[in-house]
């Protein structure tokens, strides 16, 4: 069953979604080509191919070193790597995952999740106060959601 009906195809075939990974990974993918899209993307293909500690593991690395390559370094107090951020998208993919993985293709689950609900950068504020999102102790650690708790 398909969460979304489909309304933009980001990924044509398998190969897609592995060459994003690889860019990602090996820091060469473009600015221009960072986004929302592009982070569900990796976490969901990490979500496939690893157990849960190994896949936020190999999240969190791959953001680092993106982060490092592109910008220069990881993280400052407003720009860079944010752990609340990566660590709530992790469990928002892994839940969806979770429902909605019937073995399709990984290009196929990629353009479904990208175009479900979890496409809303937003979503994140139902669960945060923007002041505790933003703050360097969120940026720097993981904390716990202040509106709602992650069921």
């Amino acid at each position: 069953m398909k969460y979304a009906q489909i309304t933009k195809k980001y990924y044509p075939d398998n190969k897609a979604v592995e060459n994003l990974v690889w860019r990602l990974s090996s820091g060469t993918l473009p600015q221009s080509e960072w986004g929302h899209s592009a982070r569900l993307t990796l976490i969901l293909w990490a979500v496939r191919h690893y157990a849960h500690h190994d896949a936020l593991h190999f999240v969190r690395e791959t953001f680092k070193k993106y982060h490092r390559k592109t910008l220069g370094f990881v993280a400052s107090k407003r720009k860079g790597y944010h752990e609340t951020r990566t660590l709530f998208w992790v469990w928002a993919v892994r839940k969806y995952a979770l429902v909605y993985d019937e073995g399709q293709d990984i290009s196929e689950f990629a353009n479904d999740l990208v175009n479900s609900d979890l496409s809303d950068e937003t979503l994140i504020n139902a669960y945060y106060n923007s002041v505790t999102l933003e703050s360097e102790e969120a940026r720097r650690h993981w904390v716990q959601p202040d509106l709602r708790a992650l069921d």
